[in-house]
């Protein structure tokens, strides 16, 4: 699968996690690289789901076209999916409070 990085700040974290690891707790940078990870490796990002608590879900009501998967409890890694044929291209849009 394709990834493509929306945000600076998120590609930065990916590439080198120490950089924001005042803005980030541990253990969120340790997710987000594992998820992301698991992006590039898996055909099909409904597959995420096999893999640990790093379910998909699908935001409601105006953002519907926007996927998340879960961080921990209350961080989410937003998403967007585009299908073009047999590749599959998520566009990552940022790490969200959930609670917020």
């Amino acid at each position: 699968m394709q990834v493509t990085f929306i945000n600076d700040k998120l590609k930065n974290l990916y590439m080198d996690p120490n950089i924001w690891k005042w803005y980030y707790p541990p253990w969120v940078i340790k997710n987000y690289i594992k998820v992301v990870t698991l992006m590039y490796t898996v055909n099909n990002v409904n597959s995420i789901n096999n893999y640990g608590r790093y379910q998909i879900e699908q935001k409601k009501w105006d953002m519907k076209w926007i996927r998340a998967a879960r961080l921990n409890d209350w961080r989410r890694l937003e998403f967007t999916r585009d299908k073009d044929w047999d590749i599959q291209i998520v566009n990552l849009i940022k790490i969200t409070n959930h609670y917020e």
